[in-house]
């Protein structure tokens, strides 16, 4: 399930925690590292089926041209992280967008596996202290996700500036 359902919108986190929570650190981190790569193949071989006329109809609709990153590049890998961190979109969401922009399978998979993965020993290690009812390994972790949530924003409004600062 932890494979399947995030692709259809069910947030990850959750199933982050109870994996730290039933299987420990190190094997809860090794089975979500496979449920996620499962699921960012199954994200994307969706997009690219007979979904993707559908997807590109409602990015037409709000009049949002899809950018173009089949040529990959340095381009495309700088794009699939500004999306992998933009906070303000859900993580199904970002999968998607990375998918029908056309970014290459290498680079989606792997900027989205490793950020994906960066994020998950924190959550994991959050799951594993509450069955430990450990406070201190607990509030490490979400010390851990927090840090990691505000160093991400920190970085999109970097890019996000430096890029205004360059269109002017």
């Amino acid at each position: 399930s932890m494979a399947v359902l995030p692709a259809v919108g069910a947030p990850l986190s959750p199933f982050l925690v109870v994996a730290g929570a039933t299987f420990g650190i190190w094997l809860g981190l090794i089975g979500s590292i496979i449920a996620i790569a499962l699921n960012l193949c199954l994200r994307y071989a969706l997009v690219h089926s007979k979904l993707r006329p559908h997807i590109e109809a409602l990015f037409e609709r709000f009049d949002y041209t899809i950018p173009d990153f089949t040529a990959g590049g340095r381009r495309a890998w700088r794009f699939a992280a500004a999306i992998k961190l933009t906070p303000a979109l859900p993580s199904f969401a970002k999968m998607y967008v990375l998918a029908v922009t056309s970014v290459p399978f290498a680079i989606y998979f792997v900027v989205s596996l490793a950020i994906s993965s960066a994020f998950a020993v924190a959550w994991i290690a959050l799951g594993d202290s509450l069955l430990a009812h450990d406070v201190n390994h607990a509030a490490g972790a979400v010390i851990g996700v927090r840090g990691r949530s505000v160093g991400a924003v920190r970085w999109w409004r970097k890019r996000r500036s430096a890029g205004s600062v360059s269109a002017a």
